[in-house]
């Protein structure tokens, strides 16, 4: 499982540099208070950007910088 540090990367898209990059419904999991949560990258129309959605439903927005990893 290859993990790293959330950027943007020129399509705009999250990517885990030099690994991978998520588009919608790819899944992820990244790290909220120390615990690694499973979940999706899902594109917002009204922000313009990528999100986090977690199984649960809890949405995270601006994650450049967060730690991720892939599931794939």
């Amino acid at each position: 499982m290859k993990e790293g540090y959330l950027q943007h990367n020129s399509q705009g898209r999250y990517e885990i540099p030099n690994v991978t990059y998520f588009t919608s419904g790819e899944p992820v999991q990244i790290l909220v208070d120390d615990i690694w949560t499973n979940g999706r990258m899902e594109f917002s129309h009204s922000d313009g950007d990528y999100y986090f959605i977690a199984d649960d439903g809890t949405e995270v927005h601006g994650l450049t910088g967060i730690k991720a990893r892939e599931l794939n």
